[in-house]
């Protein structure tokens, strides 16, 4: 369990994670990203919810500085969905690289500690449409003629 302890009101620094091992195929349509953080911690309050592209932080910020982490139980979090790209435009190769992520950024009103047990994405894809089959058919005439045969 990571772990940021807060001595007074104050924002922790990013929790980052990434290398989730993703194997999108090629060619596929990305349609959405969902997070789900399981975390605690009394008077504890998201921050900052991002994810990373290309190894940086980007897109839209899907915080909810209003609700509280829960105490002193963890509890999953949810952010963005299966049809929400975050503001961002996402390629299979991005959501496959090693650094595809996100951070979290908790936030206190008093002095606590503030606890991630693991965080999840879910990744929602079309597949690329399948292509049918392909027939070609040659066919030649006897003859004198290139590409022919003579008898």
């Amino acid at each position: 369990m990571a772990t940021a302890t807060a001595v007074a009101a104050e924002a922790t620094n990013y929790l980052k994670a990434t290398v989730f091992g993703f194997g999108i195929p090629n060619g596929s349509t990305i349609d959405g990203i969902e997070v789900a953080w399981k975390r605690k911690g009394e008077f504890g309050v998201d921050n900052i919810v991002k994810l990373v592209q290309g190894g940086s932080v980007a897109g839209d910020d899907k915080a909810d500085i209003v609700t509280s982490w829960p105490s002193p139980v963890v509890a999953y979090a949810s952010y963005g969905g299966a049809a929400d790209l975050w503001g961002l435009a996402w390629t299979p190769a991005q959501i496959n690289a090693s650094n595809f992520g996100v951070v979290l950024s908790g936030s206190t009103s008093e002095a606590t500690i503030l606890s991630v047990d693991h965080v999840r994405i879910t990744v929602t894809y079309t597949p690329p449409t399948p292509t049918p089959p392909v027939q070609q058919t040659r066919w030649a005439r006897p003859g004198p003629h290139p590409g022919f045969f003579d008898e």
